[in-house]
């Protein structure tokens, strides 16, 4: 809704996922509240697999991090 995406950096062998935010949720202080209730439990639900859902985003720096 403000212009967030997310994209997928890896699956490591031990199956866990690494994703990184950027644009309007770069920053924004419901980017992990996104990545647990959001992305991690979908990917749960599709992929058991799934060991972990890790967030590797600069959330300090960037040119223009959300508020």
């Amino acid at each position: 809704m403000h212009g967030g995406a997310v994209a997928l950096i890896e699956v490591t062998k031990d199956n866990v996922v690494i994703l990184q935010f950027s644009g309007g949720c770069q920053g924004c202080s419901m980017a992990s509240m996104t990545l647990k209730e959001g992305v991690e439990k979908q990917l749960r639900e599709r992929i058991p697999k799934i060991t972990a859902v890790k967030d590797v985003t600069d959330h300090e720096g960037g040119s223009n991090p959300y508020y």
